[in-house]
């Protein structure tokens, strides 16, 4: 007899689990059953030893670079408005300054991993008008930057700030570059780096940008179609680029991470388990808790309560 599934509605002996999957006792593993409540820690990585970033412009006078800082100032405010307690970073590689906790050649990190705030985003809306002489003068230019010490670097910003059991983990590489590693060990040893960060929960974002002007076309198979953790047939396609009026779009759309409401591990016997991740397309949601800040800085209040004795005027410890 085949399974009608409208005929099963739990209450009898037989029938309540025609596909013998429920699990009781030890096979339920409770802490895998609750819902995913993380914060979002986000690094944007924006590939500047082109010079395509900031000479090639639309007919309004817009170019990659400026365009990109745009955008994060945007998902900075929409981050502001959501949930204020999440972590953006904005890391340049290809640089000719080098600014990072690693000390590595060719990276600079112009905002740690941090909540955001309104003078983080003027500062990226400051960033966004400079032009190529200007930033080549703040920062300088260099293409020989490695690929591996930029995912190395990322991923070490993410156990400093936003650890896994809190914070769900993204970085978003910004480049117009479909080959950034020519050579095959530096192509081995990127890849090796970014398989780390993945094992290190963080899932790796492309927005492969098209240089205005340029018929070129940007071929995932070249390099990043092995590096990303998200499903390439589905978003990119053989080969995909994005111009500058679709990439807002595009940064809104990743704004807020697929999380699971809550995943379960069944032991079918014989060393076969099956894995079950369960999705919902509308969660209500639910105002954080508020948070009291400071006038001058907008910084956060912490509260601290002491016990004064009224006879002497000294501190009472417990």
């Amino acid at each position: 007899d085949g399974f009608d599934p409208l005929a099963f509605d739990g209450d009898g002996d037989t029938t309540a689990d025609p596909l013998g999957l429920e699990v009781t006792g030890e096979d339920v593993t409770t802490d895998e059953f609750q819902p995913q409540n993380k914060r979002d820690g986000v690094i944007f990585a924006i590939d500047c030893g082109c010079r395509d970033m900031f000479e090639s412009k639309t007919e309004d006078g817009r170019c990659l670079y400026r365009t990109v800082m745009q955008s994060a100032a945007s998902f900075l405010k929409n981050k502001v408005i959501a949930n204020s307690m999440e972590k953006v970073g904005i890391l340049l590689y290809g640089t000719g300054e080098s600014r990072n906790q690693l000390n590595f050649k060719g990276i600079t990190v112009i905002q740690d991993l941090d909540i955001p705030s309104a003078k983080r985003i003027r500062e990226l809306e400051t960033e966004a008008e400079r032009n190529f002489g200007e930033f080549d003068k703040r920062y300088g230019l260099d293409s020989t930057v490695k690929l591996s010490d930029v995912f190395w670097v990322c991923t070490s910003m993410f156990h400093t700030a936003c650890p896994s059991k809190q914070f769900h983990r993204r970085l978003f590489f910004f480049t117009p570059t479909d080959d950034p590693c020519p050579l095959p060990a530096d192509r081995t040893t990127a890849i090796t780096r970014a398989q780390d960060a993945a094992q290190s929960e963080v899932d790796l974002h492309l927005f492969s940008l098209q240089v205005p002007g340029s018929s070129k076309s940007f071929t995932m198979g070249k390099f990043w179609a092995d590096v990303l953790t998200e499903d390439v047939g589905l978003d990119y396609g053989e080969t995909s680029s994005i111009k500058l009026e679709e990439l807002a779009r595009r940064v809104r759309k990743r704004e807020f991470p697929k999380r699971m409401l809550r995943r379960q591990r069944f032991d079918l016997g014989n060393g076969t388990e099956l894995g079950v991740c369960v999705y919902a397309d509308i969660i209500e949601a639910k105002l954080p808790s508020p948070v009291q800040l400071r006038a001058e800085d907008n910084k956060p209040l912490k509260s601290e309560t002491k016990l004064i004795c009224t006879k002497t005027g000294r501190i009472l410890h417990p």
